[in-house]
């Protein structure tokens, strides 16, 4: 097994700190998924999904967890599958 040095999901450098690589990327969109999923799962947020937040920050509408506090439903209507979910 030969320990990742780049980010698989931005391509960026890695650290090890402690059992963990970590991207060195603040703006790593494997990390903003992490960092939201892990907040709506907190919060017990059922209606979206991991594929529905990989939609959100890859049409750049949520890089933060901050952002979900400031989606509309235009924002949402944006999204490919809820397109062809509502036609």
């Amino acid at each position: 097994f030969e320990v990742p040095i780049k980010c698989p999901a931005c391509d960026q450098n890695v650290i090890i700190k402690d059992i963990r690589l970590l991207c060195l990327n603040f703006h790593c969109p494997g990390k903003i998924k992490e960092e939201v999923l892990n907040f709506i799962h907190r919060i017990d947020i059922e209606a979206i999904s991991d594929k529905r937040v990989e939609d959100l920050i890859k049409h750049k509408l949520v890089n933060k967890i901050e952002d979900l506090y400031r989606l509309s439903i235009e924002d949402f209507l944006r999204l490919e599958k809820v397109q062809k979910k509502l036609a």
